[in-house]
């Protein structure tokens, strides 16, 4: 079906002069056979702004769609990976191509990312650009604790930090293939993307087009390389890519791939493509085309605006002195339209709320409709925006004409943003266009209130931070400001840099006086979580240090540095922190969930049952603070009580396996055999199949007076620790290798809670098998009394 939209691509491609050889080009290129050696797989469009990179761009998607292909575009409103690929598949979906696959794979990735505590949504939101995480984990720990495991080692110190982050994913997010989403979600969503399109390229060819490179390419660049490398597996052999932007690629990065890419540097138009485009709009009066052409400078955008509503005689042409947007508007007769064109230009962005405000028109759709018709307004992702060569141009006519004007007209935008934020699900985003619309208003002529933003954006939405350093820069430009364009382009710079960018950015911040205490405080502790991601959490700490002693008596920082305490084994000083912001925010559930496995590192396990009952007390529904709460009362000898929880937290997540494991274990100390028999075997049915479950499985079938393998199976495993191995033995009747090996374990360290544990497995073995596991229990309890 032809959309409204393809309609107004195609009256703007009935207009479209000149680059007729690139057009002929990718037109042919299209046609030529898979195994043509003259076929190119990459295009790549560069060129200054206002040359019709965009609009060439356009065009090669009409010939494109004209072909019987399927297309996707991507522009700037897109800030990372996952907003690209979401753009790619509702363009896809506007042609009627469904990407399944990728689309459930973004509306889980989004939930999941809702469900975890904020300080883990930290240290993953680099992953969408920094890629892949390893999935390798290794349970080392001689006794897992009961629905988990206690540590997690690995035998690569590297890989540390991903089996850390990947076991506290686990706990809160059960589901496999959610974990691998959360923690890789760069290759998982291209995975499903590739999927999608092997499928959608067996009804239709496909063709992608990144437009505005200069910005999207941080992020996608190295995406697009892997793509190109099969990183991720085998692209459909039909699929042509464009890539458009301000700069040629990097033949450096790029030169593998010379041989199937077509480079199209673009220039200003020759003196027969500007005549042929004047043409095609009547215009061929040699006096007329000599004006429009040195008004213009042959710049693609300028002279087709020129040509759109440019003279149609003599007496209208004047000479060719003047602005060329004062031309244009001089060419518009109606009043009103003039108007819409001008005061349009004043928001970076448009759709027809936003044009009501800047123009005060009393017919905003009718005018609206006709400036979006206009060839230097174009549609994107998120609105419609004026090229940007013709908006700055407009600003300055507007600044020229009536200034208390142009200032009374950003107040309004500013008060529009300003409301907005506050009901839209998208604060910082519009917080970012107040901003500007405050700043040229002449409100906040040093761009403070934009700057101190910045600090907010690089603590809690890094991926907004190059829009707020491109907009402070755009600030400076548009009102003639050339020390704050300065200055928003030199933090545009260093954040561009994605190794260091975010350091670099912070550090020239703190450097400005316009930071109020609570902005420098921001500032470091998005410093301290740069060191964090870059798994240099020592030097996190004296950031974190100073976070606080500009904000005292803020509870997320004194949270944010006993995280990084905690992960450094400094648990005392940890349990200091969590109690600090507990105190600050005593209602608040995860600073208290923190300090309760803080006091549980330190084995303070009465203080922390207490910790995580209130956790439970406060997030009732929560099945992950139901599970850890109820794992921590059966290490306690409270099994019923454990119950209790793991009965709600079985309604609640029925399809976790490891709260049915946990149920398992609870219900065999307290007896319930049957119960305890359904809760393993829906447990090892799930995902929680692992040497706990199959030792939980012996008991059952002890307890069942069956024989079981598990004991035999799981001694046939090396990665099994110690303590289960004795307490497999003694399942055994293999007693004395049961003592000697217990004897050997216990010589070296043990925490309690796994002494517990292995405790408890011998008193259910003597308990089921009637066997005297007394020694086994007593060599325990000698240890445990010896540690307290």
């Amino acid at each position: 079906m032809v959309s409204f939209q393809d309609l107004i691509k195609r009256q703007q491609a009935g207009g479209f002069i000149g680059r007729g050889d690139h057009l002929a080009r990718f037109d042919e290129n299209l046609r030529l056979p898979l195994e043509d050696p003259r076929r190119r797989l990459l295009f790549t469009v560069h060129g200054n702004a206002g040359v019709g990179k965009s609009f060439l761009a356009n065009q090669f998607i009409r010939l494109s769609r004209e072909a019987g292909r399927l297309t996707g575009y991507v522009d700037e409103s897109s800030v990372d990976l996952a907003g690209a690929l979401g753009a790619i598949a509702r363009d896809f979906a506007s042609q009627d191509a469904r990407c399944k696959n990728l689309s459930d794979r973004l509306d889980a990735y989004r939930k999941r990312q809702e469900q975890l505590d904020p300080e883990l949504r930290d240290e993953l939101a680099s992953l969408l650009t920094k890629g892949t995480v390893r999935l390798g984990l290794k349970a080392a720990q001689d006794i897992p604790v009961v629905g988990g495991m206690l540590g997690i080692l690995d035998d690569k110190a590297a890989a540390e930090k991903t089996d850390k982050l990947r076991a506290q994913v686990t706990r809160k997010i059960r589901d496999r293939q959610d974990v691998r989403l959360v923690l890789s979600p760069v290759e998982e969503l291209t995975k499903a993307f590739l999927q999608d399109l092997a499928l959608l390229a067996k009804r239709k060819p496909v063709s992608l087009f990144l437009d505005t490179f200069e910005r999207t390419g941080t992020f996608l660049e190295p995406w697009l390389l892997d793509l190109f490398a099969g990183r991720f597996g085998e692209l459909p052999a039909d699929l042509i890519i464009t890539v458009s932007g301000q700069h040629a690629l990097n033949v450096n990065v790029w030169g593998p791939y010379l041989g199937v890419r077509q480079d199209i540097p673009l220039d200003v138009f020759t003196s027969v493509e500007a005549r042929q485009l004047l043409a095609t709009r009547g215009i061929t009066d040699e006096e007329i085309v000599t004006v429009l052409l040195s008004l213009s400078g042959r710049l693609p955008v300028w002279l087709a605006m020129l040509a759109e509503s440019g003279p149609v005689n003599r007496d209208e042409v004047g000479d060719a002195s003047g602005d060329v947007v004062e031309r244009f508007l001089k060419w518009v007769p109606d009043q009103r339209l003039r108007n819409a064109a001008l005061w349009g230009a004043l928001p970076r962005k448009l759709d027809q709320d936003v044009f009501a405000v800047a123009s005060g028109s009393e017919s905003p759709a009718e005018d609206f409709a006709w400036l979006r018709a206009q060839p230097f307004v174009s549609e994107r992702a998120d609105g419609w925006r004026y090229h940007e060569v013709v908006r700055s141009a407009m600003i300055r006519v507007q600044r020229r004409v009536s200034l208390s004007d142009y200032y009374e007209r950003h107040r309004k935008l500013a008060d529009y943003f300003d409301t907005r934020s506050q009901q839209s699900g998208a604060f910082f985003r519009d917080a970012i266009d107040e901003r500007y619309h405050s700043f040229s208003a002449g409100d906040d002529p040093q761009a403070t209130s934009l700057i101190r933003l910045l600090c907010l954006i690089a603590a809690v939405e890094t991926d907004l931070i190059r829009q707020a350093t491109a907009t402070l820069e755009q600030a400076g430009r548009d009102n003639d400001l050339p020390v704050v364009e300065q200055h928003g382009a030199q933090l545009n710079a260093l954040a561009a840099d994605q190794v260091h960018g975010q350091l670099s950015l912070l550090t020239e911040l703190l450097k400005d006086d316009v930071l109020q205490a609570v902005h420098r405080g921001l500032a470091h502790s998005a410093l301290a979580r740069h060191f964090v991601d870059q798994d240099q959490p020592e030097a996190a700490l004296p950031h974190l240090g100073a976070a606080i002693r500009w904000r005292p008596d803020e509870p997320v920082e004194h949270f944010r540095r006993g995280v990084v305490l905690a992960k450094l084994k400094r648990h005392e000083e940890a349990l200091t922190d969590f109690t600090r912001a507990v105190e600050l925010e005593p209602d608040e559930v995860i600073p208290l969930y923190f300090r309760g496995m803080a006091h549980r590192e330190l084995d303070n396990l009465v203080e922390a049952e207490l910790d995580l009952g209130h956790a439970v007390h406060l997030a009732p529904d929560d099945a992950y603070y139901l599970e850890i709460h109820a794992d921590l009362l059966i290490t306690l000898g409270q099994p019923q009580k454990a119950l209790v929880d793991l009965d709600r937290a079985v309604e609640l997540a029925p399809d976790d396996g490891w709260i049915w494991q946990s149920r398992a274990f609870a219900q065999l100390l307290v007896g319930a055999v049957p119960e305890a028999a359904t809760a393993i075997a829906k447990a090892r049915s799930m995902d929680a199949d692992d040497q706990e479950s199959r030792l939980l499985q012996a008991l059952v079938d002890v307890a069942e007076q069956r024989e079981t393998e598990h004991f035999a199976a799981l001694l046939d495993d090396p990665e099994v620790p110690n303590l289960i191995r004795s307490v497999c033995m003694a399942g055994l009747n293999r007693n004395a290798e049961a003592e000697e090996l217990l004897r050997s374990r216990l010589e070296n360290t043990a925490r309690p809670q796994v002494l517990i544990t292995a405790r408890q497995y011998f008193e259910l073995l003597q308990r089921y098998t009637g066997q005297d596991m007394s020694t086994y229990i007593e060599l325990l309890q000698a240890k445990l009394d010896s540690s307290a």
